[in-house]
């Protein structure tokens, strides 16, 4: 979720803002091919305030103008462009690279080298699949040691084939943010890969969340007092499984039918025609006075911590799931499909639920079950705040990326 500028922690040592070459110090480009603030992104800057500035100083690489580039200028990075021309950007990967922009591409990649060349980073630092590609090509070219941050979880075959043979070329050091997404890469890439959770800095995550009170949340949703409130907090899209939870809410209030549903998120990535297709569906359902949608929020935190129980029912498995993270932290118990890294951090049962993906039928059971009990509820959500304090302490992972980039 985003994180207001103000609360940012400052980086550690010195450090001129807006410049590169510092004596003595690591240069390190990150390079996002999006200005939109997906958990991606986020992690990003996450990285990019903390790194210990009296080892390196980072640049950011984006296309444009955005909100991306206006929260890393508040870390004092410099900021630098990337040309990439809108078909590139706009291209959606279908089976494998159908209608792939070449020779955008190709340009792409000899702007990319060029600019390089000129900076003279001591690393590129990729964050997505188009950032690996463009920016592992480039960096080869201009001779930058590349590293990538691998999030995704490939479910095209062809794609994954094609980028595990691609992490034996492009990339000296991958940083994997669950052993399900380095599982990808196979035995080729070795010693190479780092798995780095993603960091959550959970004190941090407290106080955003504590901004708005609960009971102001939900006066200002015009919720009845007490009404029990499930939700989601995730960008819009297929993937995310939005169509599901709202099944599994009309499931829900056959049983609830006082329960109230919260969907937080926009259409970030040009899935405004699939977020239309729910809100009109609902719209014509009877349940539309029961789910609310808020849109993209800077300050989601607030509504997620308003949730009685958090949902997250992705149908293709993901990589690490940052809101589910973020909730952990915040103590609202999780319901959450099961499937890529999700299993890393909640134990079915102990620190949460976990559900079949796509079976709506099990979601609504699941979120029942624990609308229905306040002190399985309590005791999920203690476990689950000790298990992100463990497992994914933002310290420890800004360190460990700290490390991967030294090794280049």
């Amino acid at each position: 979720m985003p994180a207001p500028e103000e609360d940012l922690p400052g980086h550690r040592g010195g450090g001129s803002a807006g410049r590169i070459g510092g004596a003595g110090l690591k240069k390190v480009v990150f390079f996002s091919h999006s200005q939109a603030l997906g958990g991606a992104e986020l992690s990003m800057l996450d990285i990019m305030a903390r790194i210990d500035r009296r080892g390196f100083e980072p640049a950011l690489l984006a296309p444009g103008e955005g909100p991306l580039k206006s929260r890393a200028r508040g870390f004092g990075v410099k900021i630098l462009d990337a040309h990439i021309p809108p078909r590139l950007l706009g291209w959606q990967r279908g089976p494998f690279v159908r209608g792939l922009p070449v020779l955008p591409a190709v340009d792409s990649v000899a702007r990319l080298a060029a600019l390089l060349r000129s900076e003279k980073p001591d690393a590129l630092y990729t964050h997505s699949q188009k950032a690996h590609v463009l920016g592992g090509l480039a960096g080869r070219l201009a001779g930058v040691p590349v590293v990538w941050h691998a999030r995704e979880i490939l479910s095209q075959p062809a794609l994954r084939q094609a980028m595990a043979a691609l992490s034996r070329l492009l990339p000296s050091r991958i940083v994997c943010v669950s052993r399900a997404v380095s599982r990808q890469f196979g035995r080729g890439a070795g010693d190479r890969v780092a798995i780095v959770p993603n960091g959550i800095d959970a004190a941090l995550v407290r106080r955003q969340a504590a901004a708005i009170p609960r009971q102001a949340v939900r006066r200002r949703l015009g919720l009845p007092p007490g009404a029990p409130l499930a939700g989601m907090v995730s960008r819009i899209a297929p993937g995310k499984g939005q169509n599901v939870f709202i099944e599994a809410a009309g499931k829900i209030l056959e049983s609830l039918p006082d329960a109230r549903f919260l969907i937080v998120g926009g259409a970030l990535f040009g899935e405004e025609a699939y977020w239309e297709s729910l809100r009109s569906g609902i719209s014509r359902g009877r349940n539309a006075e029961r789910i609310f949608f808020t849109g993209q929020l800077d300050r989601a935190l607030p509504a997620m911590n308003a949730l009685d129980v958090m949902v997250h029912c992705p149908i293709v498995p993901e990589g690490f799931g940052r809101a589910v993270a973020e909730a952990m932290a915040l103590g609202v118990p999780v319901v959450s499909a099961r499937g890529g890294g999700i299993p890393e951090l909640i134990d079915d049962g102990v620190n949460g639920l976990l559900v079949e993906p796509g079976d709506a039928g099990g979601l609504s059971r699941a979120v029942i079950r624990l609308l229905s009990d306040p002190a399985l509820r309590r005791k999920l959500a203690g476990a689950a705040m000790g298990k992100i304090e463990s497992c994914c302490r933002m310290e420890t992972a800004v360190a460990s990326i700290e490390n991967a980039l030294k090794s280049v």
